[in-house]
């Protein structure tokens, strides 16, 4: 008997659950590495270690990864993580921010004025340096020279008892013991006054300058930091948690700087950020350049790659991948092209498997742990391949758990409240439509709302996490954010898509779209046209097809084989003629059309 859909390894959709619950081997097996991610070059590059993308792209994935690739060159390397989310619950970020109001101000560069906002920086200095400590402990004192300096630096650090630290996870303490040149003192973690606000900078900067002079051994050593988030369920804890993100981000990048200069070899902190928190860190809080930080030092993942054989990209492989595992379980070495032909049916919705699987997807590997579990969990998983059926009968709960993605996404940038409003406002719409319509309905349906106000920052925000794209008016010529189409286009020259894996749990239909292809011109159409201006290049024209009128222009090379030394020997304003349509030019929003074509007929 054949193995079937419901047998195939689906892993978990974050990494690290994957990883905990399956373990290593079969994540290793499956995890297909981003063609635009040099895995040497990113461990070996000293000024490589931020891992930056959109939610479901493969973070915390390629973290784990690079860590087993790490100890697989070295046995004797030193690893650890921090888990943003899990490590510091809410309650010791509310301990943190309580201590980050001791330590208040900011610096907005753009506008040169000092302002007063918690700031984190010293506590992550602390943190990380209590990490050095700790893991060095962990690693039997093997990761630095242990002398004098060692001892000072070590000594130093100590003067701030956190009382009640394990060595893998800080615990945020309710006192904080702080030694000063009188006595130990022990205050309320977050309540620091001056003279002891003033005592704890103190102590991180002499820690640091010992720091500065500690030598390294071979062993290697790599941090890992991971699950940077933040939601907007309450505004004050979500920007106390962004400036946290942001001032961890500035402290990573720092502690980098410093083990690049002190010649520490094969010694980096890599951390995953996301792209929307970055945004959320510009828009809601003092930045602190916190672009300037990240651009030059990371890696951005993208899955957007053009392949002639659709089942040779690599989102598609995640899921060969897979099934390969199962047919070698079963004792079937099969290529990916034989798995791809054996597995998938010829057409779906009329598309080849990887054109519609691509098509519903946004291109992240999340998207296909998505479809798995949609299949698997489906009445037809007991089949031994993918038939059409099983694509019919997933389509609803595939755009539900599309839908909750993001909205999980856009809970870096809305409230829950917000975010339901929204969604409501496209629900039942339309799948095309116009920013006129869209001004309309809110208008209408939504007025003295936030989509009201903010109205063109939504369609900013909808573009980026991809719920919307861009379709040209006259065209089928689609953009997305994650097809490289960074920017949204708002002219009247383009309208707005909803997502099509969107399109079923959103409740919309084609039938409330005016803009249909049958009245848009299509290449090989033969027109006829209106000369309107004649330039040495060629002429200007216009052409109707239905009720539309579009705009046109011919390349003197597209009129006639011959050499013409004067257009207007052969055309004149107002006259009208035939031509065959033969491309579309975007940036100017015309047609070009070919006169010698329909003259050669």
């Amino acid at each position: 008997m054949g193995v079937k859909i419901r047998d195939i390894y689906i892993g978990k959709p974050d990494a690290k659950d994957e990883i905990t619950y399956d373990g290593y081997e079969s994540f290793l097996k499956t995890y297909v590495i981003p063609q635009n991610v040099e895995v040497n070059e990113l461990i070996k590059r000293k000024d490589r270690f931020f891992i930056r993308g959109y939610k479901g792209t493969g973070k915390t994935a390629l973290l784990f990864y690079l860590n087993s690739e790490i100890m697989c060159r070295d046995a004797q390397t030193c690893t650890s993580f921090i888990f943003f989310k899990e490590d510091y619950t809410p309650i010791k970020r509310n301990q943190m921010g309580n201590m980050a109001e001791s330590l208040s101000y900011s610096i907005d560069i753009s506008k040169n004025v000092m302002l007063k906002e918690q700031n984190f920086e010293y506590i992550w200095k602390w943190i990380f340096f209590k990490k050095l400590i700790d893991d060095n402990e962990e690693y039997n004192n093997g990761l630095f020279i242990n002398n004098s300096l060692w001892d000072s630096f070590k000594k130093c650090i100590n003067k701030i008892s956190d009382n009640g630290s394990t060595k893998k996870v800080l615990k945020m303490p309710k006192k904080l013991s702080v030694e000063t040149n009188k006595a130990s003192v022990e205050v309320d973690f977050g309540q620091l006054d001056i003279e002891h606000e003033n005592v704890f900078i103190e102590i991180i900067d002499k820690a640091q300058k010992y720091f500065k002079r500690l030598k390294r051994t071979d062993i290697p050593y790599y941090i890992f930091v991971d699950e940077l988030e933040a939601f907007f369920s309450d505004a004050e804890i979500f920007k106390r948690d962004i400036r946290m993100i942001r001032d961890l981000l500035i402290t990573v990048k720092e502690f980098n700087g410093m083990f690049a200069s002190l010649g520490f070899k094969n010694t980096k902190i890599f951390s995953s950020v996301r792209t929307e928190i970055i945004n959320s860190i510009n828009r809601f809080v003092v930045s602190k350049e916190i672009n300037k930080v990240i651009s030059g030092f990371e890696v951005v993942l993208n899955w957007d790659y053009k392949s002639t054989d659709t089942y040779k990209h690599p989102i598609i492989e995640i899921w060969l991948k897979r099934i390969h595992m199962l047919e070698s379980l079963n004792g079937e070495n099969m290529s990916m092209e034989r798995i791809y032909k054996k597995w998938f049916p010829e057409r779906i919705m009329d598309m080849e498997p990887a054109v519609y699987i691509l098509n519903n997807s946004w291109l992240k590997p999340r998207d296909i742990v998505r479809f798995l579990l949609c299949t698997q969990n489906c009445i037809e998983s007991d089949r031994e391949a993918y038939v059409k059926a099983v694509f019919e009968i997933i389509r609803g709960s595939y755009s539900k758990e599309c839908l909750k993605e993001l909205v999980e996404e856009l809970n870096a940038l809305y409230s829950p409240d917000d975010i339901e409003l929204l969604i409501s406002c496209f629900r039942g719409f339309k799948i095309t439509f116009s920013y006129e319509e869209l001004k309309q309905r809110i208008d209408e349906k939504f007025e003295g709302t936030f989509l009201q106000k903010n109205m063109d920052a939504v369609i900013n925000d909808l573009y980026r996490i991809g719920l919307l794209g861009n379709k040209g008016k006259y065209t089928n010529v689609l953009r997305w954010q994650h097809r490289g189409n960074d920017i949204v286009l708002m002219d009247k020259n383009w309208v707005f898509t909803v997502h099509s894996a969107l399109t079923k749990e959103l409740s919309l239909t084609l039938k409330k779209n005016k803009i249909t292809s049958s009245n848009i011109p299509q290449i090989g159409d033969f027109i006829e046209l209106k000369v309107t201006k004649i330039y040495a290049s060629g002429i200007v024209c216009t052409f109707k097809k239905e009720k539309n009128t579009y705009n046109g222009f011919i390349p003197i090379g597209e009129i006639s084989d011959n050499y013409i030394s004067d257009i207007n020997d052969v055309v004149k304003v107002g006259d009208n003629y035939n031509a065959f349509v033969i491309q579309f030019d975007i940036e100017r929003n015309r047609w070009f059309l070919s006169m010698k074509i329909a003259n050669q007929l």
